[in-house]
């Protein structure tokens, strides 16, 4: 996922730091100012709150994209998580998520130009 998501948003533009696990997320997270951070729910353990909950504990204005399989129920999973992605998911309902995060956020204006075609 962390390849897939990084062919997809550095060509549009975006500065990517991928990390392997939470623990290397969070830590780069504790150094470096993000406006988003990509969470891979199935990837995070038990139910990926912990590192979520941590995301925030760190840095409250970070907006959160919770990526998880499609046919999983995520009803009241992660309350405070408004943005979630499906996967699998194509090029251009990333980077629609992406751009509505960080326009939510006031990182990145509204007319924030095409996406990418499949």
């Amino acid at each position: 996922m962390r390849l897939a998501a990084t062919r997809v948003l550095e060509p549009a533009g975006f500065t990517v730091i991928a990390a392997a696990d939470a623990a290397a997320a969070l830590a780069w997270l504790a150094v470096v100012s993000a406006d988003l951070a990509i969470c891979d729910v199935e990837a995070l353990a038990p139910t990926g709150t912990s590192a979520i909950d941590a995301i925030t504990d760190i840095d409250p204005s970070v907006q959160i994209l919770t990526l998880f399989a499609k046919q999983r129920d995520t009803a009241g999973m992660l309350p405070h998580v408004v943005n979630a992605l499906g996967k699998p998911f194509t090029p251009s309902e990333l980077l629609t998520k992406v751009r509505r995060a960080l326009i939510r956020k006031g990182s990145l204006p509204v007319d924030s130009g095409p996406s990418v075609r499949e």
